[in-house]
């Protein structure tokens, strides 16, 4: 029913068309037509001008909500008072309702999102969050709004063909089909269905599944919660996906409203941000001074469609500014001028991945190259690179080795544990604490890196195993020192962080994982070659020059010697070649690159499947840098540069890169993992004990059983053949 006017049918529909000539006119033009207008001295209003009034947007009395109050309407009926009307009438007149009850629904939950708003200025708002969220639903409401006036227009255009007895909708002049009203007005009906399908999922707000730190909904049921712009994007790119075009149309323009005030923000956050900028989360108030010009990104407020490099690249300039706010400084304005215009060139399209990630690259060069002329020198990057060298490529031998016995050790209390009290965990809390017992007596005993350096368990606290490599597709030696993933993190401050990405650092993670790996591989095979020999120097105490017993004794710890040899060597040699050949070639290299102006760096290494030699690589490099050049100025980029080579050509000399070949160096761990576990279950010694291998025994029975398993074993892992091998 129609709140707010009372009388018959009639007088409503007259009051209506004394407010309106039109409407007046309209109302007793059409008074006549039949079949589907009924006449006025029959009790009715005029349908058609109550259909148009409807789709306008006014209440009728004609039209009853369906369900009926109190359940919520989901649409409008003609009222069942019309028992004389066609079928096919009826139906039309309901399908041309819904459309009305659509429309109106629209039009009026844009208002009320706008008239909340325009409220809540005049009120302090209790939340930031509430006051962020509204911002971008309001955006889209009054979009909404602008785009509705094409049915609005639709409407006017409609009414005044009627009243001009337009001929292709007024048939001979005399009536108007409903056939025709309802083509005229068919075309809204799935974005205006799409649309209201858009309001029922912002009124219910975001999806409790994604993170969100946005208040509870509205206790109004017609209003939406506050919408971060992150889901609220994806919800309108979503719904935008569409191969209806009028829909796709629509809810484009929807989404680029609320991506023109996502990018307003993040223009203010690239050329002038504040701590409280809605992209950054909110610092609580405990927070120090030092936390606040290390911010980090609200990631509920970008969309998906923003990679993370780009994402890094923003932050990485707006922990720029705030440092240099803090510490009273600024770019200059012709620099943050330029940044602005070339983010505003961007037309307020977020979503516009390339372009985006284009503007906020250059402005990311531009503020880097200017904090590395002021800010940044070439004391910081050094000490930053020989911090990274020495311990994540291993380069500080002792401390190495030091580690890795803590580690060892640590593992043996957790799975030996002989009392209650101890923990059978391992938390990354006594993991750190390793880091600092093994500097020790060592060259890193008073290194201030060690501060930055800590283990991190991406599974969490574990219970220790001794570590059973599986085979996998993908080698991954995280699992190599714990039997679980372990990672070595470096954290880094600003103005480094400018310099090395989050990338750089999961590469230096994934070389220290690997490289300790081998490092621990080979101790273990030492120890295993160190234990062979007091076993048999203390047998030989007893049985001489021989090993006591028959041959099959000498044949099996002659196999064994063998085994552990190769593998030795083998170990030896490449981690030789690791270390002399690769690590150290490249560390010195970069090291005289940022002594001097340097010249461009050469290519990193593209290809997994190059068979050039890493010394036929140096070569080549070094004679074409022996030609006469001009060197360029060391500048920002060209740091970068310099890195990013020295760090491919690490990847690539440690076969780290090449999945086939580090594929096989896992196989190899695991087979050397295999060796020495077994010769620890035999106590050390390959051989049994001349009398537990069955000396004594009884006639009949087999006195060198033992002997023949141990010789079985170790004849497997002698001829084991890694997964790929040829």
């Amino acid at each position: 029913m129609r709140s707010g006017r009372s009388g018959s049918p009639v007088e409503e529909v007259r009051d209506l068309g004394a407010c309106s000539p039109s409407l007046s006119a309209l109302i007793h033009l059409l008074a006549p037509f039949h079949p589907f207008i009924l006449q006025e001295q029959k009790g009715a209003p005029s349908m058609l001008a109550e259909v148009l009034l409807l789709l306008s947007g006014h209440p009728s009395s004609l039209f009853l909500p369906s369900p009926a109050p109190p359940s919520p309407p989901k649409t409008l009926l003609l009222s069942p008072h019309f028992p004389h009307l066609h079928p096919g009438e009826r139906a039309t007149l309901n399908a041309l309702a819904h459309l009305a009850f659509l429309y109106a629904r629209a039009r009026g939950f844009a208002q009320r999102v706008l008239a909340r708003s325009r409220a809540g200025v005049l009120q302090p708002s209790k939340t930031r969050g509430a006051r962020e969220g509204d911002e971008y639903t309001v955006a889209v409401a009054a979009e909404v709004l602008r785009q509705l006036r094409a049915w609005e227009e639709l409407v006017v255009r409609t009414e005044a063909r009627v009243l001009k007895r337009d001929v292709e909708l007024v048939a001979e002049g005399a009536f108007v089909p409903l056939s025709s009203l309802l083509a005229i007005f068919s075309g809204w009906e799935a974005p205006l269905t799409a649309l209201n399908a858009l309001i029922d999922k912002l009124i219910l707000g975001p999806s409790p599944s994604a993170p969100t730190d946005t208040p509870p909904p509205d206790p109004d049921k017609d209003l939406p919660p506050p919408w971060p712009p992150g889901p609220l994007i994806d919800l309108l790119s979503s719904h935008a996906a569409t191969g209806v075009a009028s829909t796709s149309a629509l809810f484009t323009a929807l989404s680029h409203a609320a991506q023109a005030l996502l990018a307003r923000h993040l223009t203010a956050l690239l050329t002038s941000p504040s701590p409280t900028s809605p992209l950054l989360l909110p610092s609580s108030p405990t927070t120090s001074s030092s936390a606040s010009t290390s911010p980090e990104l609200n990631p509920i407020h970008l969309p998906s469609s923003i990679p993370p490099q780009t994402r890094a690249s923003i932050l990485y300039v707006a922990r720029a500014l705030l440092t240099l706010r803090a510490g009273g400084r600024s770019l200059p304005r012709e620099m943050t001028r330029r940044h602005g215009e070339v983010l505003r060139a961007l037309g307020g399209r977020v979503e516009d991945r390339i372009g985006l990630a284009k503007a906020v690259e250059g402005v990311r060069e531009e503020v880097g190259q200017w904090v590395w002329e002021n800010v940044l020198t070439l004391g910081m990057v050094r000490e930053a690179f020989t911090g990274l060298a020495s311990y994540h490529l291993l380069l500080s031998g002792d401390y190495a080795l030091s580690l890795l016995s803590e580690l060892s050790r640590l593992l043996l209390s957790r799975v030996l544990r002989t009392t209650r009290s101890s923990s059978p965990l391992i938390r990354a809390r006594d993991l750190n604490l390793a880091l600092l017992r093994a500097s020790v007596g060592t060259s890193a005993e008073e290194d201030p890196h060690l501060e930055r350096l800590s283990f991190v368990l991406p599974s969490g606290p574990i219970r220790p195993l001794l570590p059973l490599s599986s085979p996998s597709s993908s080698p991954n030696f995280d699992s190599h020192l714990l039997g679980a993933p372990l990672r070595l993190s470096y954290r880094i401050e600003w103005p480094l962080d400018l310099l090395l990405s989050p990338g750089d650092l999961d590469a230096y993670a994934d070389l220290f994982s690997y490289l300790a790996a081998v490092r621990r591989a080979r101790e273990r095979v030492a120890s295993c070659w160190l234990a062979l020999s007091n076993a048999q120097r203390l047998r030989r105490r007893w049985t001489g020059s021989g090993e006591g017993g028959g041959e099959e004794r000498r044949r099996v710890l002659r196999a064994a010697w063998g085994v552990v040899r190769d593998t030795l060597g083998f170990l030896d040699t490449l981690w030789s070649h690791f270390q002399t050949d690769v690590i150290n070639v490249q560390f010195n290299r970069l090291l005289s690159s940022l002594s001097s102006p340097a010249p461009a760096p050469p290519p990193a290494p593209t290809s997994s499947s190059q068979t050039q030699t890493t010394h036929a690589r140096y070569r080549s490099s070094s004679s074409a840098s022996s030609h006469p050049a001009l060197p360029p100025p060391m500048d920002f980029p060209t740091l970068r540069a310099l890195h990013e080579t020295y760090l491919a050509h690490v990847l690539s000399g440690t076969l780290l890169s090449t999945p086939a070949a580090s594929s096989l160096i896992a196989d190899v761990l695991s087979t050397c993992e295999r060796l020495v576990g077994q010769v620890e279950r035999w106590g050390g010694d390959v051989l049994p004990d001349l009398l537990s291998e069955g000396s004594l025994a009884a006639p009949g029975e087999d006195s060198e059983g033992l002997v023949r398993e141990r010789a079985r074993v170790v004849g497997e892992i002698r001829d084991v053949r890694p997964r790929g091998w040829v």
